[in-house]
Protein backbone atom coordinates (compact mmCIF):
# COMPACT_ATOMS: atom_id res chain seq x y z
CA UNK A 1 0.00 0.00 0.00
CA UNK A 2 1.32 3.44 -1.02
CA UNK A 3 2.16 5.63 2.03
CA UNK A 4 1.72 9.71 1.94
CA UNK A 5 3.77 11.53 4.62
CA UNK A 6 2.63 14.84 5.19
CA UNK A 7 4.92 16.93 6.55
CA UNK A 8 4.35 19.39 9.00
CA UNK A 9 5.14 23.16 9.47
CA UNK A 10 3.59 25.95 11.85
CA UNK A 11 1.76 28.90 11.05
CA UNK A 12 4.58 30.81 13.29
CA UNK A 13 6.52 32.84 11.45
CA UNK A 14 9.99 34.59 13.08
CA UNK A 15 10.73 38.13 13.67
CA UNK A 16 14.59 38.16 15.02
CA UNK A 17 17.31 40.44 15.64
CA UNK A 18 20.21 37.97 14.42
CA UNK A 19 23.16 39.49 16.85
CA UNK A 20 25.14 39.97 13.73
CA UNK A 21 25.32 36.56 12.81
CA UNK A 22 25.04 35.07 9.35
CA UNK A 23 22.87 32.38 9.05
CA UNK A 24 24.20 29.28 7.20
CA UNK A 25 22.59 27.24 4.55
CA UNK A 26 22.54 23.80 6.60
CA UNK A 27 21.89 24.26 10.37
CA UNK A 28 21.99 21.00 12.65
CA UNK A 29 19.12 21.28 15.50
CA UNK A 30 19.78 17.68 16.93
CA UNK A 31 21.37 14.43 17.10
CA UNK A 32 20.75 11.09 18.61
CA UNK A 33 23.92 11.59 19.93
CA UNK A 34 22.73 13.81 22.60
CA UNK A 35 19.57 12.49 23.84
CA UNK A 36 18.86 11.21 26.66
CA UNK A 37 15.57 9.08 27.78
CA UNK A 38 13.49 6.50 25.78
CA UNK A 39 13.43 7.59 22.53
CA UNK A 40 17.60 7.95 21.26
CA UNK A 41 17.65 5.65 18.33
CA UNK A 42 16.16 7.52 15.24
CA UNK A 43 14.78 11.21 14.79
CA UNK A 44 11.49 10.60 12.90
CA UNK A 45 10.26 14.28 12.39
CA UNK A 46 10.09 18.11 14.17
CA UNK A 47 8.49 21.04 13.79
CA UNK A 48 9.41 24.49 15.30
CA UNK A 49 8.27 28.31 15.69
CA UNK A 50 9.46 31.68 16.94
CA UNK A 51 8.21 32.75 20.32
CA UNK A 52 8.47 36.47 20.12
CA UNK A 53 7.14 36.85 23.80
CA UNK A 54 10.77 35.28 24.97
CA UNK A 55 13.00 35.55 22.00
CA UNK A 56 13.61 32.30 21.28
CA UNK A 57 13.47 29.48 18.61
CA UNK A 58 11.78 26.61 19.87
CA UNK A 59 11.90 23.28 18.37
CA UNK A 60 9.30 19.90 19.28
CA UNK A 61 10.92 16.31 17.21
CA UNK A 62 9.48 13.31 17.62
CA UNK A 63 12.17 10.19 17.94
CA UNK A 64 11.79 6.52 18.19
CA UNK A 65 13.33 3.89 20.88
CA UNK A 66 15.59 0.74 19.54
CA UNK A 67 13.06 -1.41 21.21
CA UNK A 68 10.40 -2.22 21.83
CA UNK A 69 8.46 -1.61 18.53
CA UNK A 70 5.53 1.10 18.28
CA UNK A 71 7.01 3.55 21.29
CA UNK A 72 7.81 7.09 21.32
CA UNK A 73 9.45 10.12 22.54
CA UNK A 74 8.94 13.64 22.13
CA UNK A 75 11.85 16.26 22.80
CA UNK A 76 11.93 19.65 23.21
CA UNK A 77 14.51 22.02 22.51
CA UNK A 78 15.67 25.52 22.20
CA UNK A 79 17.80 28.39 20.82
CA UNK A 80 18.16 32.03 20.76
CA UNK A 81 19.77 32.65 17.15
CA UNK A 82 18.66 29.64 15.26
CA UNK A 83 22.45 28.51 14.84
CA UNK A 84 23.10 27.16 18.03
CA UNK A 85 21.05 24.27 19.21
CA UNK A 86 23.50 22.04 21.17
CA UNK A 87 22.00 20.94 24.84
CA UNK A 88 19.87 24.26 25.23
CA UNK A 89 16.85 23.24 27.94
CA UNK A 90 16.97 19.60 25.81
CA UNK A 91 14.66 17.14 27.51
CA UNK A 92 12.23 14.70 27.01
CA UNK A 93 8.77 15.82 27.29
CA UNK A 94 6.47 13.06 26.22
CA UNK A 95 6.96 9.50 25.81
CA UNK A 96 4.24 7.07 24.01
CA UNK A 97 3.92 3.17 25.46
CA UNK A 98 1.94 1.28 23.93
CA UNK A 99 2.80 -2.39 21.77
CA UNK A 100 3.93 -4.10 18.92
CA UNK A 101 0.37 -4.57 17.55
CA UNK A 102 -0.78 -1.04 18.80
CA UNK A 103 1.35 0.47 17.50
CA UNK A 104 0.49 4.33 18.46
CA UNK A 105 3.21 6.11 16.82
CA UNK A 106 3.20 9.84 15.99
CA UNK A 107 5.04 11.03 13.07
CA UNK A 108 3.78 14.04 12.23
CA UNK A 109 3.44 17.16 15.06
CA UNK A 110 2.25 21.03 14.20
CA UNK A 111 2.95 23.48 17.27
CA UNK A 112 1.07 27.24 17.32
CA UNK A 113 1.90 29.21 19.88
CA UNK A 114 -1.11 32.00 20.56
CA UNK A 115 0.02 35.50 21.21
CA UNK A 116 -0.18 36.56 25.25
CA UNK A 117 -1.42 32.74 25.90
CA UNK A 118 -0.14 29.22 25.59
CA UNK A 119 0.73 26.12 23.19
CA UNK A 120 -1.06 24.37 21.58
CA UNK A 121 -0.25 20.38 20.02
CA UNK A 122 -1.64 18.68 17.13
CA UNK A 123 -0.41 15.64 15.83
CA UNK A 124 -1.39 12.50 14.41
CA UNK A 125 -1.65 8.67 15.77
CA UNK A 126 -1.24 5.34 13.87
CA UNK A 127 -3.28 2.71 15.18
CA UNK A 128 -2.41 -1.06 13.91
CA UNK A 129 -5.50 -2.54 15.51
CA UNK A 130 -7.04 -1.09 18.46
CA UNK A 131 -8.81 1.55 16.34
CA UNK A 132 -8.29 0.23 13.00
CA UNK A 133 -6.79 -1.99 11.65
CA UNK A 134 -3.87 0.74 9.86
CA UNK A 135 -6.11 3.61 10.72
CA UNK A 136 -4.73 7.62 11.52
CA UNK A 137 -6.33 9.78 14.30
CA UNK A 138 -5.22 13.51 14.83
CA UNK A 139 -5.21 14.17 18.91
CA UNK A 140 -4.28 17.70 20.46
CA UNK A 141 -2.72 18.75 23.66
CA UNK A 142 -1.95 22.40 24.97
CA UNK A 143 0.70 23.89 27.34
CA UNK A 144 1.42 26.74 29.34
CA UNK A 145 4.90 26.47 28.55
CA UNK A 146 5.47 24.23 25.73
CA UNK A 147 7.14 21.86 28.07
CA UNK A 148 4.28 20.35 30.26
CA UNK A 149 1.36 19.05 27.97
CA UNK A 150 -1.77 18.30 28.72
CA UNK A 151 -3.71 14.88 28.09
CA UNK A 152 -4.51 14.17 24.78
CA UNK A 153 -8.11 14.56 23.49
CA UNK A 154 -9.40 13.75 19.62
CA UNK A 155 -9.98 16.00 17.11
CA UNK A 156 -10.42 14.08 13.59
CA UNK A 157 -10.86 10.04 13.49
CA UNK A 158 -11.69 8.02 10.23
CA UNK A 159 -15.65 8.52 10.84
CA UNK A 160 -15.25 12.25 10.42
CA UNK A 161 -14.74 12.24 6.67
CA UNK A 162 -14.91 8.28 6.19
CA UNK A 163 -12.14 5.37 6.30
CA UNK A 164 -8.63 7.36 6.45
CA UNK A 165 -5.26 5.59 5.80
CA UNK A 166 -3.20 8.96 6.93
CA UNK A 167 -4.49 12.15 8.49
CA UNK A 168 -1.60 14.46 8.79
CA UNK A 169 -1.87 17.56 10.65
CA UNK A 170 0.24 19.73 7.91
CA UNK A 171 0.01 23.43 9.20
CA UNK A 172 -1.77 25.75 11.46
CA UNK A 173 -2.41 29.55 11.85
CA UNK A 174 -4.60 31.85 13.51
CA UNK A 175 -6.65 34.10 10.42
CA UNK A 176 -9.28 36.53 12.13
CA UNK A 177 -9.19 34.91 15.48
CA UNK A 178 -9.69 31.22 14.70
CA UNK A 179 -7.13 28.96 14.28
CA UNK A 180 -7.03 27.05 10.92
CA UNK A 181 -5.51 23.34 10.83
CA UNK A 182 -4.39 21.96 7.31
CA UNK A 183 -4.08 18.45 7.15
CA UNK A 184 -3.97 15.72 4.49
CA UNK A 185 -5.91 13.24 3.98
CA UNK A 186 -6.15 9.25 1.87
CA UNK A 187 -8.65 7.48 1.14
CA UNK A 188 -7.97 4.00 2.51
CA UNK A 189 -6.97 2.35 -0.79
CA UNK A 190 -7.77 4.72 -3.19
CA UNK A 191 -4.82 6.89 -4.98
CA UNK A 192 -6.54 10.16 -3.67
CA UNK A 193 -5.07 12.20 -1.08
CA UNK A 194 -6.76 15.95 -0.29
CA UNK A 195 -5.64 18.56 1.15
CA UNK A 196 -7.81 20.17 3.78
CA UNK A 197 -8.70 22.51 6.31
CA UNK A 198 -10.98 22.72 9.29
CA UNK A 199 -11.59 25.97 11.40
CA UNK A 200 -11.35 25.35 14.96
CA UNK A 201 -12.95 26.96 18.15
CA UNK A 202 -10.66 28.08 21.04
CA UNK A 203 -10.65 24.99 22.44
CA UNK A 204 -8.14 23.31 19.99
CA UNK A 205 -10.77 19.96 19.19
CA UNK A 206 -13.66 21.19 18.66
CA UNK A 207 -14.36 22.08 14.63
CA UNK A 208 -17.29 23.82 12.92
CA UNK A 209 -16.33 23.80 9.37
CA UNK A 210 -14.13 21.76 7.26
CA UNK A 211 -13.35 22.37 3.81
CA UNK A 212 -11.76 20.82 0.66
CA UNK A 213 -8.64 22.48 -0.96
CA UNK A 214 -7.05 20.14 -3.42
CA UNK A 215 -7.70 16.61 -4.55
CA UNK A 216 -4.14 15.57 -4.84
CA UNK A 217 -4.41 12.46 -7.88
CA UNK A 218 -2.04 9.45 -7.53
CA UNK A 219 1.32 10.97 -8.37
CA UNK A 220 3.03 8.65 -6.44
CA UNK A 221 3.55 11.11 -3.28
CA UNK A 222 6.76 10.34 -0.88
CA UNK A 223 6.76 13.88 1.23
CA UNK A 224 4.98 16.88 1.49
CA UNK A 225 6.18 20.16 3.38
CA UNK A 226 3.88 23.31 3.79
CA UNK A 227 4.55 26.66 4.51
CA UNK A 228 3.05 29.65 5.51
CA UNK A 229 4.73 32.51 4.65
CA UNK A 230 4.07 35.45 6.44
CA UNK A 231 3.09 35.65 10.27
CA UNK A 232 0.99 33.58 12.41
CA UNK A 233 -1.93 36.04 12.36
CA UNK A 234 -3.39 35.90 8.75
CA UNK A 235 -1.01 35.81 6.34
CA UNK A 236 -2.41 35.01 2.72
CA UNK A 237 0.47 33.52 0.92
CA UNK A 238 0.83 29.82 1.42
CA UNK A 239 3.21 27.27 -0.22
CA UNK A 240 2.99 23.48 -0.82
CA UNK A 241 6.35 21.39 -1.47
CA UNK A 242 5.55 18.26 -2.55
CA UNK A 243 8.11 14.87 -3.57
CA UNK A 244 6.78 12.48 -5.78
CA UNK A 245 7.94 9.17 -6.82
CA UNK A 246 11.27 9.94 -8.74
CA UNK A 247 11.79 11.62 -7.05
CA UNK A 248 10.61 14.94 -8.24
CA UNK A 249 9.93 18.25 -6.31
CA UNK A 250 7.10 20.39 -7.22
CA UNK A 251 6.26 23.82 -5.23
CA UNK A 252 2.52 25.00 -5.48
CA UNK A 253 1.77 28.23 -3.94
CA UNK A 254 -1.95 30.23 -3.32
CA UNK A 255 -1.71 33.40 -2.49
CA UNK A 256 -5.60 33.40 -1.44
CA UNK A 257 -5.40 31.14 2.07
CA UNK A 258 -4.97 28.02 0.19
CA UNK A 259 -8.23 28.50 -1.90
CA UNK A 260 -6.54 28.10 -4.98
CA UNK A 261 -3.11 26.73 -5.93
CA UNK A 262 -0.92 27.32 -9.08
CA UNK A 263 2.19 24.73 -9.78
CA UNK A 264 5.48 27.45 -9.60
CA UNK A 265 8.63 24.94 -10.09
CA UNK A 266 11.02 22.68 -9.56
CA UNK A 267 12.08 19.61 -10.35
CA UNK A 268 14.41 16.44 -10.06
CA UNK A 269 15.05 16.02 -6.09
CA UNK A 270 17.40 14.02 -4.03
CA UNK A 271 18.66 14.19 -0.81
CA UNK A 272 17.53 13.53 2.88
CA UNK A 273 13.91 13.15 4.32
CA UNK A 274 12.25 16.62 4.17
CA UNK A 275 9.85 16.10 7.18
CA UNK A 276 9.23 19.77 7.45
CA UNK A 277 9.31 23.44 6.19
CA UNK A 278 10.41 26.38 8.08
CA UNK A 279 9.54 30.51 7.00
CA UNK A 280 12.41 32.45 8.84
CA UNK A 281 10.89 36.03 7.95
CA UNK A 282 13.80 38.51 9.52
CA UNK A 283 16.08 36.48 6.94
CA UNK A 284 13.66 36.29 4.21
CA UNK A 285 14.81 32.19 3.92
CA UNK A 286 12.75 29.23 3.67
CA UNK A 287 14.14 25.57 4.87
CA UNK A 288 13.37 22.07 5.07
CA UNK A 289 13.39 20.33 8.02
CA UNK A 290 15.01 17.09 7.05
CA UNK A 291 16.59 14.21 8.88
CA UNK A 292 18.70 10.98 8.05
CA UNK A 293 17.63 9.21 10.71
CA UNK A 294 20.68 10.51 13.51
CA UNK A 295 20.71 14.45 13.06
CA UNK A 296 17.28 16.87 12.27
CA UNK A 297 18.58 19.89 10.57
CA UNK A 298 17.52 22.94 8.44
CA UNK A 299 18.67 23.04 4.50
CA UNK A 300 17.54 26.41 2.64
CA UNK A 301 14.75 24.98 0.65
CA UNK A 302 15.37 24.86 -3.32
CA UNK A 303 14.85 28.43 -4.76
CA UNK A 304 14.74 29.16 -8.33
CA UNK A 305 18.28 30.06 -9.43
CA UNK A 306 17.68 32.65 -12.03
CA UNK A 307 19.23 35.92 -13.74
CA UNK A 308 18.87 38.75 -16.17
CA UNK A 309 21.21 40.57 -17.57
CA UNK A 310 21.04 43.64 -19.51
CA UNK A 311 23.64 43.82 -22.04
CA UNK A 312 24.32 47.11 -24.78
CA UNK A 313 27.00 47.89 -27.03
CA UNK A 314 27.83 50.54 -25.33
CA UNK A 315 26.78 52.99 -22.50
CA UNK A 316 27.06 56.56 -24.70
CA UNK A 317 26.40 57.22 -27.78
CA UNK A 318 26.64 60.33 -30.54
CA UNK A 319 24.59 61.24 -34.02
CA UNK A 320 24.25 58.27 -36.44
CA UNK A 321 25.42 55.62 -33.17
CA UNK A 322 23.19 52.34 -32.60
CA UNK A 323 22.11 51.31 -29.33
CA UNK A 324 21.86 47.84 -29.62
CA UNK A 325 20.06 46.27 -26.52
CA UNK A 326 19.91 42.08 -25.60
CA UNK A 327 18.31 40.44 -22.63
CA UNK A 328 20.20 37.36 -21.23
CA UNK A 329 18.53 35.04 -18.98
CA UNK A 330 19.67 32.14 -17.15
CA UNK A 331 17.85 29.39 -15.05
CA UNK A 332 19.08 27.09 -12.58
CA UNK A 333 18.40 22.77 -12.33
CA UNK A 334 14.94 23.25 -12.01
CA UNK A 335 12.03 24.74 -14.43
CA UNK A 336 10.19 27.69 -12.96
CA UNK A 337 7.23 29.81 -13.91
CA UNK A 338 7.99 33.48 -14.35
CA UNK A 339 6.63 36.86 -15.90
CA UNK A 340 9.83 38.38 -17.82
CA UNK A 341 9.20 42.17 -18.38
CA UNK A 342 12.18 44.53 -20.03
CA UNK A 343 11.82 48.79 -20.46
CA UNK A 344 13.42 51.75 -21.70
CA UNK A 345 12.98 55.18 -19.20
CA UNK A 346 14.83 57.81 -20.33
CA UNK A 347 14.77 62.13 -20.29
CA UNK A 348 15.46 63.60 -23.83
CA UNK A 349 15.40 67.41 -23.33
CA UNK A 350 12.76 68.00 -20.62
CA UNK A 351 10.61 64.97 -21.76
CA UNK A 352 10.48 61.64 -19.85
CA UNK A 353 9.92 58.72 -22.08
CA UNK A 354 8.84 55.17 -20.85
CA UNK A 355 8.82 52.33 -23.38
CA UNK A 356 8.00 48.09 -22.93
CA UNK A 357 11.11 46.30 -24.31
CA UNK A 358 9.39 42.82 -23.70
CA UNK A 359 6.46 41.45 -21.78
CA UNK A 360 6.31 37.90 -21.54
CA UNK A 361 3.55 36.24 -18.63
CA UNK A 362 3.44 32.45 -17.02
CA UNK A 363 6.33 31.62 -19.42
CA UNK A 364 7.97 28.09 -17.72
CA UNK A 365 11.60 27.99 -17.69
CA UNK A 366 13.02 25.13 -18.58
CA UNK A 367 16.43 23.89 -16.08
CA UNK A 368 19.61 24.91 -17.24
CA UNK A 369 18.49 28.12 -19.67
CA UNK A 370 21.02 30.09 -21.07
CA UNK A 371 19.42 32.59 -23.77
CA UNK A 372 19.82 35.63 -24.99
CA UNK A 373 17.21 37.66 -26.90
CA UNK A 374 17.68 41.15 -29.13
CA UNK A 375 15.24 43.63 -27.45
CA UNK A 376 15.94 46.83 -28.61
CA UNK A 377 17.55 49.07 -31.72
CA UNK A 378 17.76 52.79 -32.30
CA UNK A 379 20.25 54.83 -34.13
CA UNK A 380 20.63 58.09 -33.02
CA UNK A 381 19.80 61.24 -34.54
CA UNK A 382 18.16 64.39 -32.49
CA UNK A 383 19.58 67.34 -31.41
CA UNK A 384 18.48 66.86 -27.96
CA UNK A 385 20.77 65.06 -25.76
CA UNK A 386 19.04 61.90 -24.12
CA UNK A 387 19.82 59.81 -20.57
CA UNK A 388 18.12 56.86 -19.43
CA UNK A 389 18.70 53.55 -18.73
CA UNK A 390 17.20 49.94 -19.94
CA UNK A 391 16.30 47.66 -17.51
CA UNK A 392 15.05 44.08 -17.60
CA UNK A 393 13.16 42.20 -14.28
CA UNK A 394 12.17 38.46 -13.35
CA UNK A 395 8.91 38.00 -11.44
CA UNK A 396 7.02 35.22 -9.85
CA UNK A 397 4.35 34.37 -11.84
CA UNK A 398 2.03 33.86 -8.70
CA UNK A 399 2.60 36.36 -6.43
CA UNK A 400 4.60 38.94 -8.58
CA UNK A 401 8.10 38.80 -5.94
CA UNK A 402 10.95 40.43 -8.00
CA UNK A 403 13.43 37.06 -8.55
CA UNK A 404 16.05 38.80 -10.53
CA UNK A 405 16.75 42.42 -12.28
CA UNK A 406 19.19 44.56 -14.01
CA UNK A 407 19.58 47.83 -15.27
CA UNK A 408 22.29 49.02 -17.81
CA UNK A 409 22.64 53.19 -18.64
CA UNK A 410 23.14 54.98 -21.59
CA UNK A 411 23.94 58.79 -22.68
CA UNK A 412 23.50 60.10 -26.01
CA UNK A 413 24.94 63.33 -26.85
CA UNK A 414 24.25 65.15 -30.47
Amino acid sequence: MKKLTIILTVGCVMVLTMLNQQVEARINLLTTAELTGHGTYRLLSGTMLYDKEDGKYKLWSVTQPAAPYGYWSMYYSESVDLIHWVNINLQEILYGQSDYWNCETPRIVSVLKEPGSGYKMWYNIYWCVTHGPWENWIHYRSSTNGINWSSEQTVLDPSDTYYSDDFNPNAVHLMNGDERLYYTHEYGDSPDHTLRRIDLKDDGVTWFNMTTIKTIYDRGFQNVASTIIGNQNGDSHHRVWVIESGPVLYRYDSVDEGQTWSETCCGIYTGDSIVGSFFDKQNNKEYFIKTDGDTLYLEESLAPTLSIDIILNSNTFGPGETLNADARVTNGDAPVKVDIKAWLSATVGNKEILKSLLNVNNKTLPPNLDKTVNIFDYTFNLPKPVTGEICGRILDTVTGDHLAEDCEPFTYTP
